[in-house]
């Protein structure tokens, strides 16, 4: 802190200086309640604070970090709402640059629900991945990867009919990616070993009850 107690990343952001916000998120900068406080109004920096909180979630996914990823996604959706409506009110920019700022954080807020869904699915939350993927298709119904991260936490969850419905989807938005084509038959081979392991007991209790006992003479 400086001699006024105020941080060095409060104090660029405050200046407007984004080169130094970005040096010192770099650097390893705490994003604290002053911080969003000062980013109010500056959609740039905002979304250095934003991807910030992305790439250190990416990161601690890749490293098995799964609940600290989670946390990063969660804390940055907590800050883009609120950020948004204030960065649009107080631009003085043109409206084409307000519709560009609006995309890029719509953007944003599909990429961290989607890295969210992914990371609830390897914690084992399934209910919850499903509904972060839902979410994502709300506002952007064509993204296949939704699509695909939907369909896995259903298929975690056994509901693979419901999966394939997702994937069938995906697949006519990404017919050429060879991972999508090779999770559907997947998931379409785990369909049909439950239908025959159906057919195998009901089979079974069809010849129990067509089973008569004769009791042996004494």
């Amino acid at each position: 802190m400086d001699k006024d107690g105020i941080r060095p990343i409060d104090r660029a952001i405050a200046n407007g200086n984004e080169v130094m916000v970005s040096t010192l998120l770099k650097k390893g900068a705490k994003l604290g309640p002053t911080t969003w406080a000062v980013a109010k109004g500056k959609p740039r920096i905002a979304l250095l604070l934003l991807n910030k909180l992305l790439e250190d979630g990416n990161t601690l996914f890749r490293h098995g970090r799964l609940k600290d990823a989670a946390y990063r996604y969660e804390y940055a959706l907590r800050r883009l709402p609120r950020l948004r409506p204030a960065s649009m009110a107080s631009a003085t920019s043109k409206s084409a640059m307000l519709s560009n700022n609006s995309d890029i954080f719509a953007q944003l807020k599909c990429h961290l629900l989607l890295n969210l869904s992914r990371t609830k699915r390897k914690i084992g939350d399934y209910v919850e991945a499903e509904k972060f993927a839902t979410e994502v298709l709300s506002s952007n119904p064509t993204s296949h990867e939704a699509l695909w991260a939907r369909a896995k936490a259903k298929n975690d969850r056994g509901l693979f009919q419901d999966a394939l419905v997702d994937l069938r989807e995906a697949l006519n938005l990404a017919p050429e990616n060879l991972q999508l084509h090779a999770f559907s038959m997947q998931v379409k081979k785990s369909l049909q070993e439950i239908s025959e392991s159906k057919k195998i007991v009901k089979q079974e209790e069809s010849d129990d009850e067509d089973t008569i006992v004769v009791m042996s003479e004494v």
